[in-house]
Order: structure tokens, then sequence, then C-alpha cells
């Protein structure tokens, strides 16, 4: 039967390609045929078989594994019979998008991402709004006002949120440490620059950032508070400023100075045991629709699962181990025999399970940290990394390749459950998790999952459809309503967070660092592992 024409092709791939060295799995839908072909164009432009293997079966879909192909070229999916040539299959079976191998695939859109960031800048020149937001800020309830120009729009509206922005600049700094790619003439680091400069600005005298829900959303000045914004923004912006300093260190000493005191700074804050003590609590009522409450951050205090892995992942930042080697017992208490993190010591609730950006960048990522930091019980670390990934593993296992499973807790019926159809920062920390577990564990297929859960940003989910605008196909329209007027231009580079949802600085942020990370596995590219950033563009080799 002749198979409709709708724009989905039945074989899920990432749409960029694969670098030369990674898993490369495609998934078929109801195939034709127990066969597929990869195919690539010979010198007369006709098709060419490279490969014939047999499917494996997963979860009722068909999964074609073509690992063994490193060659750098260009290839094509293709199960069942097809007819017509390259441009159109007029045939019955399948045939996918085409993509490439090559140690360079992932340039192009780490480009377009760390364009991005540029694109997005509040107050600049450079920016799509140009030289928006100048005016001087209410501190309210204090006849104060506040020089706070710069930053970022996270998204598709016109706010600056500490806990999102900060999270996309770790990003954006896990990229620049480990890259240094040729077009890069100090954009990196001007950057980084940028959006530091913002977050040194909304450190209070006392130590805290400023809170502020960015509203009256639109062109005019945004309200601050003279309030704490919650946990994971001040650990978020520790990291940040931490790592600049480090990365500053040899090109610009007195900028780094500057972050690396800001970094102390908000340390103090937020190690004093008389802060964070409580919920969150944001200092407006009644916000506009989609804008975010206290259900945003409802696992933000001091001694939950994601306010402990935040204090130590910060406290490491600025070399202060002996404070981030305390509150290790206290985290590993909330680790379940399950092999999920509790929310806390008073709940059952799964920890991390709320969409917080506040832990996204953190979480279970702090057990590879303190590996890295030379923790004296380290066996205790891949005990507990070991646990995670079975635990994550069973949910994959569950889920099979329709989704990237989140674990959260169901309210409605007081049970914690598994959802499916997760957003891209999850996803992303997913990958990112499974390529740290598969090189601390030695278990090679975890990097199977790490590339399963990379590729679903490109395309390889169930709408095929990639997330990463101006990057492969199918790419949804950015929503136009409610905390979204006025609206925002569909912008390359930017990442939505959800399928037919905005597109998220976070993000971006989070895959560029996936990229780096997949590059240094996988790719065959020498890479900078220096720390230090490259501000005259000096580029890293590919053989």
């Amino acid at each position: 039967m002749k198979k409709e024409r709708t724009g989905i092709r039945g074989i899920r791939i990432n749409q960029a390609g694969y670098l030369p060295r990674a898993p490369k799995l495609a998934v078929v839908e109801a195939p034709p045929v127990e066969e597929f072909e990869l195919r690539t164009i010979g010198e007369e432009v006709i098709w060419k078989t490279v490969l014939r293997k047999k499917l494996m079966r997963c979860d009722g879909r068909t999964v074609a594994d073509f690992s063994e192909i490193t060659a750098p070229g260009d290839y094509c999916v293709v199960c069942g019979e097809r007819g017509g040539d390259y441009r159109e299959n007029s045939g019955d079976g399948y045939e996918s998008y085409y993509f490439v191998i090559r140690p360079e695939v992932y340039d192009p859109s780490a480009r377009l991402m760390a364009e991005y960031f540029r694109w997005q800048r509040c107050g600049s020149e450079l920016g799509w709004a140009g030289r928006c937001h100048q005016d001087p800020v209410p501190l309210v309830g204090t006849g104060r006002f506040l020089d706070m120009r710069g930053g970022y729009h996270q998204s598709c509206d016109l706010r600056c949120w500490s806990d999102g922005i900060s999270l996309s600049l770790l990003g954006l700094l896990h990229f620049a440490e480990r890259e240094h790619p040729p077009w890069d003439r100090g954009q990196l680091a001007e950057e980084l620059r940028w959006g530091c400069e913002y977050f040194l600005k909304l450190i209070a005298p006392e130590g805290f950032l400023y809170d502020s829900q960015f509203v009256p959303i639109g062109w005019g000045p945004r309200d601050y508070y003279n309030v704490p914004t919650n946990l994971g923004a001040h650990c978020n912006t520790v990291l940040l400023l931490a790592g600049a300093a480090r990365c500053f260190r040899e090109f610009d000493p007195n900028f780094a100075r500057r972050c690396e005191e800001g970094a102390r700074k908000i340390h103090r804050f937020l190690e004093d045991p008389e802060n964070f003590r409580t919920p969150y609590v944001p200092p407006v009522k009644n916000l506009p629709r989609g804008t975010q409450g206290e259900h945003f951050y409802f696992q933000s205090t001091r001694d939950s699962a994601g306010g402990l892995c935040g204090r130590i992942a910060a406290a490491l930042a600025l070399g202060a181990r002996e404070i981030a080697f305390a509150l290790v017992p206290q985290l590993l208490e909330l680790l379940t025999p399950e092999g999920y993190f509790r929310q806390d010591a008073a709940s059952a609730e799964a920890g991390f399970s709320d969409c917080s950006y506040g832990h996204a960048g953190t979480g279970d990522f702090v057990l590879f940290d303190l590996l890295e930091a030379g923790f004296d019980q380290p066996e205790k670390l891949v005990e507990s990394v070991a646990a995670c990934a079975a635990f994550q593993e069973r949910l994959l296992a569950e889920a099979g390749w329709e989704s990237i499973p989140r674990f959260f807790f169901d309210s409605s019926v007081g049970e914690n459950r598994m959802q499916q159809g997760s957003g891209s920062v999850r996803a992303l920390h997913s990958a990112i998790f499974w390529l740290r577990a598969a090189r601390l564990l030695e278990k090679p297929k975890y990097r199977e999952y790490a590339q399963r859960c990379f590729d679903w940003i490109f395309g390889a989910n169930p709408e095929e459809a990639s997330y990463i605008t101006g990057v492969g196909y199918n790419q949804k329209r950015n929503p136009v309503f409610g905390q979204f007027f006025p609206s925002t231009p569909q912008i390359p580079g930017g990442i939505h967070h959800v399928m037919n949802g905005e597109y998220d600085m976070p993000s971006v942020g989070m895959a560029l660092w996936a990229v780096a990370l997949f590059k240094q596995e996988m790719g065959g590219c020498e890479t900078g592992s220096s720390g230090a950033l490259a501000d005259d563009g000096g580029a890293g080799k590919c053989e």
C-alpha cells in the first residue's frame, strides 16, 4: 500500500549526522522489510549499497545499527523499495533524510548556537531587539534604582531569569573551555564577559542575587526586589563566576579578580545556615499567564537534593573542598535503594523532578565532580553513580525509543511516576550523564544511551523534528500567547524547550556542553583542555 506523504519519513535519525566513532542508530517505524540499506551518492550521483544488516527489535520499533561505518561521507538509510532519483522517493519503502558522518559534523550547529547568545542580548545593538531596556530599574519598596542594563532575553519573552541565564552561560563556558573553533575570534570570551557583567551587577551588598519576576513584561523598566532569588540561581552563578575567573586569569586578570570576588561573596551568603532554610516564595503574586511561581522552585532549599548538589558544586568551584566533602554524607543519605535521590530527608518524593534550572547543570553530575576533586571515599561515589545509572537504564527500558523519561512525583496519587516525552534540557542532561557514566564505569552501552538522548534533540523523536532552529527539518514555530508578548523572531540556534513550545537558552547552553563532550569522546579531534579561553580565536585541530 502506498504510504502517505505527510513529511514524516518513517526513519528517525540525527538529522545533522554522526561523529565517526559514535554509536549510530536509526529508529524505523513499522518497517516494510526486515533489512535496511545505508546508501551514499557515488561519483555519478547514483545510489550504492554500503551496508546490509539485520534489524534489531526494540519496544515495537525497529532499530537500524550502522555504528561500524566510520568513513566520512553523505549517507541515507533506506528500508524497502524506493523509486525515482535521490531527490524524491516514489517507492513504497522508507528513506531517511540525508546526514553526514565526519569529525566536524556538529561544528555548524555549535556556531549557530553560540551566535544565539549574541542575538538574545538585552540592551545591545547586536541583539535582535537592539538597545532595549536602558532605563534604571526600581528596587521595589526601597526608593532606590539599579542599573541592570545587559544580560539576555532567556527565551521567547523579554525576561532575564537569573537561574536560567546562569545555567545557559555555564554551558557556553564548558564549551569554550574544551573547544577552540576556527570561527572564534574572541567571540566566546566576549559573550561570557557580557553575561558575567550582568551577574556582577545583580549581587546585592549583602551577597545575595536580587530577585525579579521580570514584570511588567514589555519594553519598559522591570521591577527588581531587595530579597534573594531562588537557591539554584545562587549556586549556578557561583559556578559561572568562578569558572570565568579561572578562564580569564591569563589574559584579563582584573576581570578574573572581579569574577572571583563576586563568586566568593555569593558563596558566603549561600553557606550562611540562616539562608535558604525554607522553600522559595516569589515576591509577586497573581503573575501573568505562564510566569514562574513557587511551583517552579519547590525543591529550592539548602538541604534538598538539588540544594546539596548545588552547594557542593559551588564549593568545589571555589576550591573549598572541605565544605564540599562535608556535605557528601548528607547527600548520599538521600540516595534510595532503587537508585534515585529523594527530595529531602523528610520526603519520599523524587529529587530533581521539578522543572527548575537550579540543578539541571549540577544534580547527579556532582558525583563525577567529587571524584575529579579527589574525594577520599571514591568507591562510595562510584557505587552511587552505578546505582543512578542502573535506575535510569530501567526507565529507558520501560520507555523504549518513544521518549526521554523523567521520574517525578505525581501529587494526584501520591506516588513517584515516570513521565515520557521530556523537554530538551532533560534529554541533554541525560546525554551528558550517560557519556560520563560510560567512561567512569567502563560500560560502552551507556554511550549508545548518550547518543540516543543527543539524537533526540537533532530529530530522532516521534515527530521527526529537530528541536534546533536552523538545523535539520520539521521545526516548530514559536508560541505567541501570554508571557510571549511582544513576540520574538525565530532565531537560528535557538532550541525549543518542548516540542511546540518556546525556545530556551538553557537548552542551548546544555547542547553546546554536550557537543564538546561528544567530540572529545567520539570525534577524533584534538580539543583544548587547559581551562583557558581562546581570546584570539585559536583553533582546535581535526585530523
